[in-house]
């Protein structure tokens, strides 16, 4: 049954990790690039008739402890190991390369906010500016969320289209959505379930008035909207995986149904007009 409902929804779309882990753009390539380019490139400063080189790793470790996303951390190299950040030329798949953009991006807010002696200005905007064309390449975007600093997300019409849309209304549940695709919830069933039910709040005065029936089906059947015996039933019946592309499925919907409600209150908007102006 459920092979039935996975085809409706996923059809025989890839994903992006399916896509980009493919021949298209050689992840593995660009992470070990973005790596020696972080890790390795030479940062020469002339002062007072000297030159002095330096790499990042060298202003990271003269300032790690004062990193206030440290926590217990006493050690940039513990703090690799704890964020499971892989060397080169290992098996490296997209959510790795996100990650290494996110540590980059993580350790260049740390270092801006302290004063050093250090002069690496140019160097960051060079690693930046190959941040930028990796994103490109990759069709993904950096996003802010409060409260746990920036992700790489989806360069994604819909989503950012649905999220300018709620961001009047709930601004933080309009920075969830543009996170919904992060990598770290590729399979956290239970991140999702938070999302969809905020996002079917959001949405439950819509419905009422135009309803649809699938979306109401699957928010009150499969343990978002609640967590009676009958839902946990159905979700004993399904593998996380089968859990999580439902859910994903449930998202894209709920997302189009927003488009559409939008669409046709520009229908509305511009009847209105169309009479007005015929008197």
């Amino acid at each position: 049954m459920f092979s039935k409902l996975k085809g409706v929804l996923m059809g025989s779309r890839k994903n992006i990790w399916d896509i980009l882990e493919s021949r298209q753009v050689d992840i593995s390539r660009e992470y070990s690039m973005l790596w020696d380019l972080f890790n390795n490139q030479r940062i020469v400063k002339s002062k007072h008739n000297s030159i002095y080189t330096y790499t990042f790793t060298t202003v990271i470790n003269d300032f790690f402890l004062e990193f206030k996303s440290r926590g217990s951390i006493i050690s940039y190299a513990d703090f690799l190991d704890a964020l499971k950040i892989k060397l080169p030329r290992t098996n490296i798949k997209l959510a790795d390369l996100d990650l290494l953009i996110e540590l980059i991006l993580l350790v260049f807010d740390e270092l801006n906010t302290l004063k050093t002696r250090y002069d690496y200005g140019t160097a960051q905007r060079v690693v930046e500016n190959s941040i930028v064309s990796i994103l490109e390449k990759t069709n993904q975007k950096i996003v802010v969320i409060k409260g746990k600093g920036k992700i790489i997300v989806p360069n994604d019409e819909v989503v950012t289209t649905v999220s300018d849309v709620i961001l009047p209304d709930d601004e933080q549940l309009a920075l969830e959505i543009l996170g919904y695709s992060h990598y770290s919830r590729k399979n956290d069933v239970e991140a999702k379930r938070k999302i969809l039910n905020r996002l079917g709040s959001y949405i439950e005065p819509r419905l009422k008035r135009n309803k649809n029936s699938d979306i109401s089906f699957v928010l009150n059947k499969y343990f978002i909207r609640h967590g009676d015996d009958e839902n946990k039933k159905n979700i004993q019946s399904l593998s996380t995986e089968e859990m999580s592309e439902l859910y994903d499925g449930l998202y894209r919907e709920i997302l189009h149904y927003i488009l559409e409600q939008e669409h046709k209150k520009f229908q509305e908007h511009v009847k209105e007009l169309k009479i007005n102006m015929n008197g």
